[in-house]
């Protein structure tokens, strides 16, 4: 079974169901360990009972420390300051874990994914910004999007948990510091995931050869993973019409469907 953990307050659980489904077609056997960041939060997914969710509640993760370091920052660089801590959570439970931005979804199996990992300790997916957009690599050369890490990288993920503590803000800093995702740059241990279709996202995908094979979405003629949909369906960056139909279509739907399950829920 395959392990990962998102977190999401009530106005993204849309977004969490759409990525949900797609998992329920994709990824079995899994589980997707979800921290409830608000109370109302919790409750909703209390009410939805999504088949292979386990809830994490904030007081299970956070500490007197940790909490301290709430005042000053943003809602979402607070929210970026607890992934660390989500991730080292879920791995005093499981062998490994996927960390995965609740605005992405699977549109096909990520066993290929793993089969390129192997045994590595850490997975981390770069980038891959096009030329004319390397100027955003002072951003990060990883994105923290979708983190893999067992056991053995558990260390990392402690150091990365201190840092995030230390410093997570949504600005650049002297320090070679960005919200929580330049840290990632000093993960030399970890091995940089080179399938395109696995965190493909709207900075990376123009410069990619898409199609369909059957029923897969491919790009440069492997299937699609995994989309994070950075902004949701009103991306930063210019999206071809292919992309805009198969993959925003696909999302978009997913997300229709997925209010109208809240809303029947009251």
């Amino acid at each position: 079974m395959r392990h990962y953990c998102t977190s999401a307050d009530k106005t993204y659980m849309p977004r969490i169901m759409a990525m949900h489904d797609s998992m329920m077609a994709h990824c079995q056997p899994f589980t997707l360990w979800v921290l409830a960041l608000t109370g109302p939060g919790a409750d909703l997914l209390s009410k939805l009972a999504l088949s292979c969710v386990d809830v994490i509640l904030m007081e299970d993760i956070v500490n007197k420390t940790l909490a301290d370091t709430r005042q000053g920052r943003s809602w979402f660089e607070w929210v970026w300051t607890l992934k660390p801590h989500l991730i080292w959570n879920v791995l005093g439970k499981v062998e490994a874990v996927t960390y995965v931005d609740g605005d992405g979804y699977f549109f096909s199996s990520p066993e290929p994914l793993y089969r390129e990992i192997g045994n590595a300790p850490l997975a981390i997916t770069p980038h891959r910004f096009p030329p004319r957009l390397q100027s955003y690599a002072v951003n990060g050369k990883c994105n923290g999007g979708f983190v893999y890490a067992t056991k053995k990288g558990r260390p990392r993920i402690a150091e990365w948990a201190a840092q995030c503590r230390q410093w997570c803000y949504l600005k650049y800093d002297t320090g070679n510091r960005f919200v929580d995702q330049k840290y990632l740059d000093g993960w030399s241990e970890a091995h940089h995931i080179a399938h395109v279709g696995v965190n493909c996202a709207p900075w990376n995908q123009e410069q990619y050869t898409w199609a369909r094979s059957g029923r897969n979405v491919t790009l440069n003629d492997v299937p699609l993973i995994w989309y994070h949909f950075h902004q949701c369906l009103e991306p930063a960056y210019p999206v071809g019409k292919f992309v805009q139909d198969n993959v925003y279509g696909a999302y978009a739907a997913a997300l229709d469907a997925a209010r109208e399950r809240i809303a029947r829920c009251g």
